[in-house]
């Protein structure tokens, strides 16, 4: 672990590596060296629990997550891939997912966030949406809201609902 201080600021850094081997950079936000080691250890514990139990060092809000999603889909529609399906995937992730998640860190949302989006998603709509729709308009099915097997700690970047 290294505290510096970067030039023309006069608030502490802390860099640190875990076990992936990489540099993990963080501001400790204090002025005094004395505080900024008290913080720093915080910082560098908080990283190796996060790091055991599988939890992402850093996350994203929703939207950030939704529109790289959305890129991704939208390369798929150029080269020939399930075109009116992605179309779909897109259009309820802008209705629907990213008005009501997109300040959201994806870390933060939970069973009780997403199910006061069905009651929000099902008054916007003014009905409660057939199963077709569900699939494109929730969460769980429209965006990556699960951890990839083969990345701990990465969320997938793939719909988890695909017709056709």
């Amino acid at each position: 672990m290294v505290l510096y201080l970067r030039p023309g600021s006069a608030v502490w850094q802390v860099r640190y590596k875990l076990f992936d081997r990489r540099w993990h950079c963080v501001t400790t936000r204090q002025r005094q060296l004395e505080g900024a080691k008290r913080v720093a250890c915080e910082i560098y514990d908080r990283a190796r629990f996060r790091e055991e139990e599988g939890l992402p060092q850093r996350t994203k809000r929703f939207d950030v997550i939704a529109r790289e999603c959305i890129k991704a889909l939208e390369r798929e529609i150029e080269q020939g891939i399930r075109r009116e399906t992605n179309r779909d995937y897109i259009r309820a992730t802008n209705n629907y997912l990213i008005p009501y998640f997109g300040k959201f860190m994806l870390a933060n949302i939970t069973i009780d966030r997403v199910r006061h989006y069905e009651q929000w998603r099902n008054e916007k709509m003014g009905r409660v949406p057939i199963s077709s729709t569900l699939c494109l308009a929730n969460p769980q099915c429209a965006l990556p809201l699960r951890p990839q097997q083969d990345h701990p700690g990465q969320l997938s970047r793939r719909p988890l609902c695909r017709s056709g």
